[in-house]
């Protein structure tokens, strides 16, 4: 499947690495440098979210709330919609402007 199909610009070109699948590791380069920036447990969640096997994902509610970045978040506020998933982010990360793709998150 070429990226470029969907958005119109592949992710050589916007520069987050090559688009050749056997070139690249399970999570490498697809993502946009300010992936470096998150905490480890950030990180975490992104290779989980990520690996090749869909069988190793992360697949349920259940194995989400298990992982570290989650772990202390308050899950009957997000089952009765009091929280916004923009909530996740702290103010400076929302100020960060690396990541315009996501303009009505």
């Amino acid at each position: 499947m070429d990226p470029a199909q969907h958005t119109g610009v592949s992710p050589a070109q916007r520069g987050y690495g090559s688009t050749a699948i056997g070139s690249i590791g399970p999570t490498d380069r697809l993502l946009p440098p300010s992936v470096d920036r998150l905490p480890p447990e950030g990180r975490d969640l992104l290779q989980r979210l990520l690996r090749p096997d869909p069988r190793e994902r992360l697949r349920s509610l259940l194995q989400l709330q298990r992982i570290a970045l989650y772990q202390h978040y308050r899950w009957d506020d997000v089952r009765n919609r009091k929280i916004r998933p923009r909530d996740l982010f702290d103010d400076q990360c929302l100020l960060q402007e690396d990541d315009i793709l996501f303009t009505d998150f």
